[in-house]
């Protein structure tokens, strides 16, 4: 069962409609996710700066923290892969599946701006010839 929400307008699933403009084949830049609070980051830097002292006071060795240590530094590293990069995955795959529905490669919505740095970058020329012989 596809529980996917289509957008009647484009027929792509929503998530997908701010990323795309089919009319020009192009995917848009993602928005920027907003910057973590100060507080939040001081609360995480207080709270990892004092638990091997909380650990000590409550009568734990350096060899007991391993069995702490493991089991968190694995959960934040599945929530790392899985907050991040799944998303990312999951819209390249996406994107990729729309492009061959619609026989047409997806550019940048930047293409025009990182042509022509490369073409004002000095050494391009240069750069072009080194590369054409064998």
């Amino acid at each position: 069962m596809n529980c996917t929400v289509i957008d009647a307008a484009t027929g792509l699933s929503a998530p997908l409609v701010p990323l795309l403009d089919l009319k020009r084949h192009r995917v848009l830049p993602l928005p920027s996710p907003p910057p973590p609070r100060a507080a939040t980051v001081a609360a995480l830097t207080a709270v990892a700066l004092n638990v091997p002292l909380l650990l000590q006071i409550g009568g734990w060795e350096a060899n007991d923290v391993v069995w702490l240590a493991m089991p968190a530094l694995a959960a934040t590293v599945t929530m790392v892969l899985v907050s991040g990069f799944g998303p990312a995955l999951a819209r390249a795959l996406a994107l990729l599946d729309i492009e061959r529905r619609v026989g047409r490669p997806l550019v940048t919505s930047r293409l025009e701006e990182l042509q022509a740095m490369r073409r004002g970058f000095w050494w391009s020329r240069w750069l072009a010839r080194a590369n054409d012989t064998p």
